[in-house]
């Protein structure tokens, strides 16, 4: 599976970003700082519900909404599947959800899953260490 774009909207250091990454090959780079990390967190984020920030259940999620806003949102594009989005607002809670799945997010994140032939660990792995889904 290949991902074909990303969306930020206050996550971290992001307010509302896209970034396309529908290339044969997408290299992220810039300055320290410049949320070369952060692009890398809020796609396993979307996928797996952690990141570098969060436990592996996705407990401490405040920290990824930047002051001053009011809920996090990451969309990842995913080729043959569709959009994958996760929410977490201020006050806790937050949502999931795969676009043309039906059922709770739970059922939509195992289904993801199954249809991406992995596990949550593997794709954590996978994009903390730059390797293609």
């Amino acid at each position: 599976m290949k991902l074909t774009n990303l969306d930020l909207t206050n996550f971290r250091s992001f307010r509302g970003t896209s970034v396309p990454l529908d290339a044969s090959r997408c290299l992220i780079a810039g300055v320290n700082g410049s949320g070369k990390s952060t692009c890398q967190d809020a796609i396993a984020w979307a996928l797996v519900g952690s990141c570098r920030g969060t436990d592996a259940r996705g407990a401490g999620a405040e920290v990824l909404i930047p002051t001053g806003g009011k809920i996090a949102e990451v969309a990842v594009t995913i080729e043959g599947i569709g959009k994958v989005t996760r929410t977490y607002a201020e006050k806790g809670g937050g949502s999931f959800s795969v676009e043309g799945f039906t059922g709770t997010s739970a059922i939509q994140a195992s289904a993801l899953m199954m249809k991406l032939n992995t596990t949550p660990l593997c794709v954590t792995i996978e994009v903390l260490i730059g390797t293609s889904l």
